[in-house]
């Protein structure tokens, strides 16, 4: 693909591959400028070029001590994308051995075009992704403190992996290993806590410079939900100022749990009896490899909702979905012999597009509104189970 100069992309009307990894490069050059300007670079008006900085600021202290700057970018974008290919092989591998999930399913998943997207940027969430990623396999090895380490860097780097790092801790407390642990890991949240609030509190949201692309087919998550409402009550209405729908989540917020609730509402029963069997050793021998499904649902799932219910962008987020969907996807097959979750899977993937300039604009319209209600009803989903799962989770690990 590198050598082609990541030839698929020419499909997207004009979103070819840049050696330099643009965002990654952008972003590198904000970090160089951490010894001038300080935490001055999340201010968007900080001159230079270096403000509009969204990460966390120990990232930027940490690449800056390395020595790495925009001049790298070349470098550690490729290295990114070769963590990223190595993280998803070793997910598939898993996937196919362990859970028993179809090739299909894995092919069509990790070509979407949220995937091109992410590489082609050279995005620092290919890095989180990746620690991740190894911070679940030390997890399903039984180990505590290693996926817990691993996971606050990536706090350190990405705000949307604290309620990970969370659940971890709470599971460290609750497994009572050591007394140590349980110190360790409540400090080690607390501190994450204050410096993901406290940079989180340094950018300006609200300013349209720090967004990368604006417009309705450029937002992700929760935020889709305001911005279609405005769309087609502006429709009916002409005279509809929808400002304010638009600056307050809340409305979002609602309609999503109205979601979750109906989606919810035939499901409880039976996830809880299934966390119960699992937690008591009640499933059939020949049936425990749904055991497996669980651990991937809520450690790859709740990142992926902390991403959604933010409202980010990009479609490259969706990286974080593909693992625990997968898992849930296989789950709901096992419990109610269904598929629906499937198809929405499929859309959410293909559907949610980085490449409007292909499509006639009335036709993009349809596609795009269709992505944006196919990931709201995974998100749905997977927060459905992963509530039940953290409100049953007990002493033994599952």
């Amino acid at each position: 693909l590198i050598l082609v100069d990541f030839w698929p992309l020419g499909i997207s009307g004009g979103w070819y591959w840049d050696p330099i990894f643009p965002d990654l490069n952008l972003a590198l050059k904000m970090i160089s400028c951490v010894q001038s300007y300080g935490d001055s670079i999340y201010s968007i008006n900080t001159p230079d070029g270096c403000g509009g900085y969204t990460y966390g600021y120990y990232l930027a202290k940490f690449f800056y001590f390395l020595g790495i700057g925009a001049e790298q970018s070349t470098a550690v974008g490729i290295f990114f994308f070769l963590l990223l290919i190595c993280t998803i092989s070793i997910l598939s591998y898993y996937a196919q051995t362990t859970l028993s999930v179809p090739i299909y399913l894995l092919l069509f998943a990790y070509t979407s075009p949220g995937i091109w997207l992410g590489i082609v940027g050279g995005s620092f969430d290919l890095l989180v992704f990746g620690l991740l990623v190894f911070a679940y396999l030390a997890y399903i090895r039984k180990h505590n403190l290693i996926p817990f380490i691993l996971v606050t860097f990536t706090a350190l780097m990405k705000f949307f992996t604290w309620p990970l790092l969370l659940i971890l801790c709470l599971k460290i407390i609750q497994d009572k290993t050591r007394l140590r642990e349980v110190y360790f890991s409540v400090a080690v949240t607390i501190i994450v806590a204050w410096s993901t609030i406290n940079d989180i509190s340094k950018v300006d949201w609200n300013n349209s410079g720090y967004r990368m692309a604006q417009g309705i087919f450029h937002v992700f998550g929760i935020s889709s939900i305001n911005e279609w409402a405005v769309v087609f009550i502006s429709k009916v209405n002409s005279d509809f100022n929808g400002e304010n729908i638009l600056a307050n989540k809340l409305y979002a917020y609602l309609i999503f749990g109205i979601i979750t609730i109906c989606i919810s509402y035939r499901k409880l029963s039976k996830y809880n009896n299934f966390i119960s069997n699992l937690k008591y050793s009640r499933l059939k021998v020949d049936d425990n490899f749904a055991s497996n499904l669980v651990s991937p649902i809520w450690f790859f799932g709740t990142p992926f909702l902390g991403l959604f219910l933010q409202g980010q962008n990009y479609d490259q987020k969706l990286l974080f979905m593909i693992f625990p969907a997968i898992a849930l996807i296989r789950l709901q097959k096992y419990l109610f012999s269904s598929r629906s979750l499937e198809i929405y899977f499929f859309v959410a993937l293909w559907f949610s597009c980085f490449w409007p300039r292909i499509f006639p604009s009335w036709s993009f319209v349809i596609v795009q509104i269709l992505g944006d209600i196919a990931v709201t009803i995974v998100a749905a989903n997977l927060m459905s189970f992963t509530m039940v799962y953290i409100y049953n989770s007990t002493y033994k690990r599952i």
